[in-house]
């Protein structure tokens, strides 16, 4: 590696044998320039090669990242290459190259929040099929928030719109607001609204990027009933104005005391044979002096409520000089049993089970 007052560069290299069964080597090579005061550059080089019995394969990968900053606009110049003998292993387009223009537009009367707005052009290809053509975007993100009475509205309005070099056109349109409205001093209720607009061919020209998932539209409904951190109580759900029953999850916080914690959460299900399934618990409070206690499980409903998954957890120390863990985990049926200097935190000592079975004749986890 070397440091000087406009460069930094970097030079790297592995190579890992395993006999005939495995060959590997890695070459790496990083530039940092400082051309100007707003004018900075960064190459990147590196190549691989893999061989084996079974299977060989390279890859080289070049890049290069060109940033101009000014008051008006930050533009980047981007370079970006790969070439690969496994194209399963290819990432998934070339940038050859692309230019992107951040402009810093003024807001002194603009009604609203402040917009951003992004513009790109450049050529790009999917080497797995070895199309190419260029392609021009424009994004375009409005934010807004408002103060409605006690309530507080967000919002947020995103637009990207696509031209490329085959005559192709598309667009993909974002829409988000949220209300969130107080109901008194221990009441909360936020109702967020989703919607997303495809426009154009789905899979064309690039069958690997830039690909338009379908449209969609949903409501999500979350009440909140707290009182400080002493408890609070979560009951949410939503729907996709497809006429199907959505789940409603709940989820209680709550601090029984100081030094004691305990959450359950879960959902339900509407429709027949449905209802209650499983609720998890989570609780840890203090089991004696200098003793903490940890649990988690699930509450089986469909099983006349029998606790399954359990883990228990408990810590004690000792003299404030040594801490004993002990874990226990129902599905794995796993004892473990771990002493730890206090002084010295690395220093550990361990010992475990597994299906009733000592899973060593030797203390595990001994490290120094």
């Amino acid at each position: 590696a070397y440091t000087g007052l406009k460069s930094n560069e970097t030079l790297t290299f592995s190579r890992f044998v395993q006999g005939s069964l495995n060959d590997t080597y890695n070459l790496g090579f990083v530039q940092q320039l400082n051309l100007a005061q707003n004018l900075s550059q960064t190459f990147n080089f590196s190549y691989s090669k893999f061989n084996s019995p079974l299977a060989q394969s390279n890859s080289l990968h070049l890049s290069s990242l060109t940033h101009y900053f000014s008051s008006i606009a930050d533009l980047n110049l981007a370079y970006d290459k790969s070439d690969y003998s496994n194209f399963s292993n290819a990432p998934t387009y070339d940038k050859i190259p692309e230019l992107t223009i951040l402009p810093h537009f003024g807001f002194k009367h603009y009604p609203l929040q402040p917009f951003t707005a992004q513009f790109s052009i450049g050529e790009y290809t999917e080497p797995q099929n070895g199309f190419s053509t260029p392609r021009a975007e424009f994004v375009f993100n409005q934010p807004v928030f408002l103060k409605i009475g006690k309530s507080d509205f967000n919002a947020t309005y995103n637009i990207r719109q696509d031209f490329y070099g085959t005559g192709d056109a598309k667009a993909l349109d974002n829409q988000t607001a949220s209300l969130t409205t107080p109901l008194g001093n221990h009441i909360s209720n936020s109702v967020t609204y989703n919607e997303t607009h495809p426009i154009g061919p789905a899979n064309v020209p690039f069958q690997l990027f830039d690909r338009l998932s379908s449209g969609s539209h949903g409501l999500q409904d979350v009440i909140r009933f707290f009182n400080s951190d002493v408890y609070s109580l979560s009951l949410a759900t939503s729907t996709n104005f497809n006429r199907q029953g959505q789940p409603i999850a709940y989820q209680l916080n709550a601090r029984p005391s100081m030094r004691s914690l305990l959450v359950v959460g879960g959902s339900y299900v509407p429709g027949p044979g449905n209802g209650f399934y499983q609720t998890n618990v989570q609780a840890l409070t203090p089991f004696g002096r200098d003793t903490m206690l940890q649990f988690s499980g699930n509450v089986d409903w469909k099983r006349r409520g029998k606790i399954v998954n359990k883990n228990i957890f408990i810590s004690k120390i000792i003299g404030d000089c040594y801490r004993l863990d002990a874990t226990y985990n129902q599905d794995l049926k796993q004892f473990t049993f771990n002493i730890t200097i206090l002084a010295f935190p690395n220093q550990t000592l361990g010992i475990g089970t597994s299906n009733g079975q000592p899973s060593s004749i030797l203390p595990q986890n001994f490290a120094f």
